[in-house]
């Protein structure tokens, strides 16, 4: 998944320099005068600054993301793993319903409104607390819960989108005026025109890709339900071998 992203890095880098090289080439065969070429040239120039430090905070951004969804997962399934070790089947009831509700809520939501949740975290705890057992295993418990908190923030503090506002008029704005110009370039020959084409394509492309990380929709089966819901479903058939050996047990007692 890191290679794709910088992939849409290296699709920016490339896009920049043939847009350079079409304003270049609009100087040497007189398309553009002097004083257009050097102001397309520098508008360029500026608009891949500008790409790269939008890209930069979205690919950070994704990455966290990505990282403590991980962290996610592998808590929850510490902590059902854990809770298991107890042999208190009617706590491992519980938990298992507050962590399947906590997956489902998750789910729902937008990654901006994790903090919806919290309430279930909240269940998580208070399921842990009434165990009774030894304090060794129930302060390991807690420990992954507090972990689980950590991560659940994490998510929501990522979540939210970078793009918004002023900042996206912008980014818009900047794209369109850079493809007008690319298209005025190119309009008075055939071949340039369909490259022009072609790399205005690429640019609007670019940036539904840039926007796309940013909603964190870019591959989400790698960070997002997919993962959410592969953990419901492991933690669904741990329950069923679970039960499927107590009856075989139970038989073999019978």
């Amino acid at each position: 998944m890191y290679e794709r992203v910088m992939g849409v890095r290296k699709l920016a880098l490339t896009i920049v320099l043939i847009a350079v090289l079409l304003f270049a080439l609009g100087l040497t065969t007189h398309t553009l005068g002097l004083e257009l070429g050097l102001l397309g040239s520098m508008i360029t120039f500026i608009y891949g600054f500008f790409l790269n430090s939008i890209f930069t905070f979205v690919e950070a951004k994704y990455l966290h993301y990505k990282t403590h969804m991980a962290n996610l997962n592998a808590n929850m399934q510490s902590l059902y793993s854990m809770a298991l070790l107890t042999k208190h089947a009617r706590f491992i009831s519980a938990l298992r319903s507050a962590m399947l509700t906590f997956i489902d809520k998750l789910i729902a939501c937008a990654p901006e409104q994790f903090a919806l949740a919290q309430g279930e975290v909240a269940r998580l705890y208070e399921t842990v607390a009434s165990l009774k057992t030894d304090d060794s295993l129930k302060s390991r418990l807690l420990a992954v819960l507090i972990e689980i908190s950590k991560d659940r923030e994490q998510l929501e503090v990522y979540g939210h989108r970078y793009i918004v506002g002023e900042l996206k008029l912008l980014f818009f704005v900047f794209t369109g005026f850079l493809s007008t110009v690319i298209l005025f370039i190119v309009a008075s020959n055939g071949v340039l025109f369909i490259v022009g084409g072609l790399l205005i394509f690429a640019l609007i492309y670019l940036c539904y890709l840039i926007i796309d990380i940013d909603t964190l929709d870019y591959g989400e089966y790698q960070i997002g339900t997919g993962n959410l819901l592969a953990l419901k479903q492991q933690i669904t058939s741990q329950d069923s071998h679970a039960r499927t050996r107590q009856v075989r047990g139970d038989r073999g007692r019978g």
